[in-house]
């Protein structure tokens, strides 16, 4: 374990994605407001040896205007990543640095209430990446997708219309595990862009 969590343990999982033919597209670390200087480095050289510049952070916005000047020095984009979060804090974190984006979770906003369809198409310039998710309106449960109120299916004709470069990671939901719930979520992915 000591190993891994060296600069040189974070490089040779890095190299085994590069091996494989793979991008390790972004590290999620959730920074925290009680996270020290030196804390906040560590998890920009961790995303450095892996091979990626974008860092996903379920974070509060309190703690932004701390990681600005890692993000800068790095040169990595922190994508905010939305739980409880809606349209104000995104433009909130975007205003503070070119280096700060968004990763949305189309679940999440819809469930607090929100349009994602029409914060991707005004943002899609700083959206790292979009988690498919379905959930019900008015802070209502995961569920199957197509059987929720999240736009699924608009979102992926948009980012097919739009072209718009970013990928939708399928965020898996599902109580008869992974192997059925993704070849169930693939599918409904596939019949919404044909």
């Amino acid at each position: 374990m000591a190993a891994l969590r060296s600069a040189q343990g974070f490089r040779s999982v890095g190299k085994k994605f590069k091996d494989a033919g793979l991008k390790y597209f972004s590290h999620n670390l959730s920074f925290r407001d009680d996270f020290t200087d030196e804390e906040i480095d560590r998890g920009f050289q961790m995303a450095e040896a892996l091979g990626t510049e974008i860092i996903t952070a379920s974070s509060p916005v309190s703690v932004f205007p701390r990681l600005k000047s890692f993000a800068e020095k790095y040169g990595v984009r922190v994508a905010l990543h939305n739980h409880g979060n809606g349209p104000d804090d995104f433009l909130t974190v975007l205003e503070m640095s070119k280096n700060f984006w968004v990763n949305l979770d189309l679940g999440h906003f819809t469930a607090a209430g929100h349009d994602p369809i029409a914060f991707i198409k005004e943002h899609h310039a700083r959206i790292t990446n979009i988690h498919l998710k379905d959930r019900k309106k008015n802070g209502g449960p995961e569920m199957p997708f197509g059987e929720g109120d999240s736009p699924l299916r608009e979102a992926l004709q948009l980012l097919k219309s739009a072209k718009y470069g970013f990928p939708a990671d399928i965020e898996l939901v599902g109580p008869e595990g992974p192997k059925v719930e993704l070849a169930r979520c693939l599918q409904f992915c596939k019949a919404a862009l044909s």
